[in-house]
């Protein structure tokens, strides 16, 4: 059976920042520079993820930001990415 190769997530991630619009790269889903921006900022966090695993961070979340699902669901993915890579983030109101 032929395998289907992999297109990677679609829509943004933890790093949305980054993200801007454009052509698709069909094997990364991005475009080769802003891949490689990507890859130098997680290198530059690196050391501060590797810190901070297994810690506990609290994040406040609050006033009009509670009225942009944007910016809600920006906030959300990043402590999903948080936790991913061993960051223990509590949200608070």
């Amino acid at each position: 059976m032929p395998s289907t190769p992999h297109k990677g997530p679609t829509g943004p991630g933890p790093l949305r920042a980054l993200q801007g619009p454009g052509p698709v790269d069909e094997a990364l889903g991005l475009h080769l520079a802003e891949a490689s921006a990507k890859a130098d900022i997680l290198v530059e966090a690196l050391p501060y993820l590797q810190a901070f695993r297994t810690r506990v961070i609290v994040a406040k979340y609050g006033g009009s930001a509670l009225d942009n699902p944007t910016a809600m669901r920006g906030i959300l993915q990043d402590l999903i990415f948080l936790s991913i890579v061993g960051i223990r983030p509590v949200l608070v109101h």
